[in-house]
This record gives structure tokens, C-alpha cells and sequence, in this order.
């Protein structure tokens, strides 16, 4: 996720906000009172094998004009695991069907055609790199900001449930997300 500015016809500084994982999906940017916000989904690989990577809302907040990344504060809103795809897992290893990243094995015997050994002697059917979606099945997709009197209110979709949830800043603190 990266951030811009400057001025019509001048030149703009251009920075990175959050490099962490896959971030800057779906985002959307306010200019509060005393800064600027940005709403975006965040996807982390799985940390270790077998996992499942996370899904993310994040929030970065500035107090005035940024022109860098330590200018940017970053909040998690809600955080959930998700089913991995081939990109969300680490290097060496695949994306089972069942949603999990697995190492594979050589302890089957034999495996059929779009399966995989994985460490436990199964085989397992995968899912192939560039497996396609019209968009990912993650929490945080959609993210939307607005301004309020007290502080800022964010929508964003749940695809994994199929839920819009709500949450509230006031003070930089965000609410425990609801269901709307």
C-alpha cells in the first residue's frame, strides 16, 4: 500500500505505507482533521506449515501530512484465518484443497493426478498457482471510511461469511467490530 503527494502540475513524493504480507486491497482514504486514514485488507502468509494464512482490516492513520512509512500508525480492526491459496503460502510448500498449507512428503507411495504427498503420508488434492477468483475469500474486502463527530466509522465485507460488519474510532481506538 502506497501513499502519494503533492501538488497539480508539481511533483509527488510517493511512499510505502504497509508491505506486510499482500496489503492495500480494497482500500479506501479520508482526510480527517487531523491527518489522513486509510481502510484496506491485508492478507499474511501462514506463519508456519501446517497453517492457514490471516486476513486483515486495517486502519493507517496520520496526523498531518505523511511522508513516510514511520509517519503512518497501523491498526488491526479484526483479524481472521482464511483458506490459502498457492501465493499465501511459504516458499516449499502447497495449498490443499482443505485450505491448508502443507509441506509436501515423498512418504505416499503414489499419488493421483492434482494431488500431493503432504508431511503426514496423505495425499492430498492442491490448489495450483493462479487458481482464479473474481476476489478473494477474506475478511476486509470493500473497506469503506467516513468522518464522523466523534471520530471514524468503517464498513468492510466478510466473504469468508458472507457478513458487512461496522466498527467506530473515537479516540484511536477501534470498537469490537458488529454485525450490521
Amino acid at each position: 500500500l502506497k501513499f502519494a503527494s503533492g501538488t497539480p502540475g508539481g511533483t509527488f513524493g510517493v511512499h510505502v505505507i504497509d508491505a506486510d504480507g499482500i496489503a492495500g486491497g480494497y482500500s479506501d482514504l479520508v482526510q480527517t482533521s487531523s491527518g489522513f486514514a486509510v481502510a484496506y485488507l491485508a492478507i499474511t502468509p501462514a506463519a508456519s506449515v501446517p497453517g492457514r494464512p490471516t486476513s486483515s482490516v486495517r486502519v493507517a492513520t496520520s496526523s498531518g501530512v505523511p511522508s513516510g512509512a514511520s509517519d503512518w500508525n497501523i491498526t488491526d480492526v479484526q483479524t481472521a484465518e482464511i483458506d490459502c491459496r498457492a501465493e499465501y503460502c511459504p516458499s516449499g510448500s502447497v495449498c490443499t484443497i482443505l485450505g491448508v498449507c502443507e509441506m509436501p512428503s515423498d512418504a505416499c507411495a503414489e499419488c493421483g493426478s492434482g494431488e500431493e504427498c503432504v508431511a503426514d503420508g496423505r495425499c492430498e488434492e492442491n490448489l495450483e498457482e493462479g487458481f482464479v477468483e473474481d476476489m478473494p475469500v477474506a475478511l476486509g474486502l470493500n473497506a469503506q471510511l467516513a468522518v464522523t463527530s466523534s471520530g471514524l466509522g468503517l464498513v468492510f465485507y466478510d466473504r469468508t461469511m458472507g457478513n458487512l460488519w461496522g466498527s467506530e474510532s473515537s479516540g484511536g481506538a477501534w470498537s469490537e467490530p458488529f454485525l450490521i
